[in-house]
């Protein structure tokens, strides 16, 4: 099986991206041979061309990644609506970690490693992340969020010791 997607070094890598979408009760992708997710490049150069890759499970759909423990570049999406196995990542650098829907839990329990990461969490949805002790924002990344929105909504950074912003002076956290 597919044990590895890597985005070349050669070429303009802004305009590429893997979508990964199972979006109905009967949808299920299966990656459950999947070690390896490598996208090199985040950015956002307009509306048509997202710049992240994405892995989003919605309406009872499911998406098989019990053996991927890291992913750069990448939107994770969380609705509570869909299965997407998240306990097992130890790393997602430069991506998005989106979490929304009154009483959705995301618990990342080992993902130590959130470098140059934007996360959100809206909608009385929660984010837990107890492994992350530092987060820096590499000098690639120009922003990277920390948000929660709305009643009930929570993104617990508990265990956070330090936060180090990049070097320049277009720098926002």
């Amino acid at each position: 099986g597919l044990t590895q997607i890597v985005d070349p070094v050669i070429g303009d890598p802004r305009y590429r991206s893997v979508n990964v979408l199972a979006d109905n009760i009967s949808s299920i992708v299966d990656l459950s041979t999947l070690t390896t997710f490598q996208d090199l490049d985040n950015s956002i150069w307009d509306t048509n061309y997202p710049g992240y890759s994405s892995f989003t499970a919605k309406a009872g759909g499911s998406i098989l990644v019990p053996l991927l423990t890291s992913m750069n570049a990448a939107r994770v999406t969380i609705d509570g609506t869909g299965n997407l196995p998240i306990s097992q990542f130890t790393a997602l650098t430069n991506s998005v970690i989106n979490v929304t829907g009154a009483g959705v839990i995301a618990s990342f329990p080992v993902l130590a490693n959130i470098d140059g990461a934007s996360l959100l969490v809206s909608g009385g949805a929660v984010l837990s992340l107890p492994s992350v002790t530092a987060i820096k924002m590499p000098n690639h990344v120009a922003t990277s969020l920390l948000t929660a929105i709305g009643t009930n909504s929570l993104l617990d950074l508990r265990n956070v010791q330090s936060l180090t912003q990049r070097e320049d002076r277009f720098s926002r956290i």
